[in-house]
Order: C-alpha cells, then sequence, then structure tokens
C-alpha cells in the first residue's frame, strides 16, 4: 500500500509542476519597439542599376509587420486607424 500512495503522489506532484497554462492577449499590441528591416538589393541589369529593395516595419513586440499608419496611430493613443 505504501508504494501506491507514493507513486500517486509523485504523479500529483508531477502535474502540479507541469505549465499548463494559455497565454491569452487579449489587448492590442501598442507596438512600441518597432525597427525597420530592408530586404533585396541593387543589381545591374543590360548595363544599368536597378534595386528590388523593400522595407518593412516590424513590431518586436508581437512579431508582426505594420505599417507607418498603424505605428502612429497606436503611438498617439487611439486604438482605431485613421482610414
Amino acid at each position: 500500500m505504501m508504494a501506491r500512495g507514493a507513486a500517486a503522489e509523485r504523479r500529483n506532484k508531477d502535474m502540479q509542476t507541469q505549465d499548463l497554462s494559455v497565454h491569452v492577449n487579449i489587448l492590442p499590441c501598442l507596438h512600441r519597439h518597432v525597427v525597420l528591416t530592408t530586404t533585396g538589393g541593387m543589381h545591374f541589369s543590360e548595363g544599368e542599376v536597378c534595386d528590388d529593395i523593400e522595407e518593412h516595419l516590424l513590431c518586436l513586440d508581437c512579431l508582426e509587420y505594420v505599417d507607418e499608419d498603424e505605428v502612429r496611430a497606436r503611438w498617439n493613443g487611439t486604438d482605431q486607424l485613421p482610414f
């Protein structure tokens, strides 16, 4: 009987130490930490210089690409975008 009780106690302890929580973010991200990411480069094509450089704003808080209007709206304290 003692072994069964110890096994049950160990099982209960293991279940208590597991992180079964679910993190749900119900508040909108304020995009406070935004960086400019650049992809592409400059190339020579038929003797002319071409580029396929693209710039995007990446929010480091929510890891989403955002546009400048959305960032400005959140920084001004409004939740709705101005369009």
